[in-house]
């Protein structure tokens, strides 16, 4: 029994990692959009985060087919 246990819990583990690297390509998209439409200003840490993330996911920008 331990060891089905263990193996779920490593199956666990990388479903949450493939939702959470989801969620952070899906913020930095929609950080960059309002950041464009807005301008929207960002802290310090939120800046240098933001920054981090730009070199590590890409911009998939479609925004001129879609209406803002």
């Amino acid at each position: 029994m331990g060891t089905i246990a263990a193996r779920d819990a490593i199956r666990m583990l990388e479903l949450m990692e493939q939702v959470v690297a989801a969620m952070v390509i899906a913020s930095r998209q929609a950080l960059e959009l309002r950041q464009r439409r807005d301008g929207v200003l960002l802290s310090q840490p939120m800046r240098s985060l933001f920054e981090t993330l730009k070199e590590a996911v890409s911009l998939s920008d479609q925004s001129q087919a879609l209406p803002l």
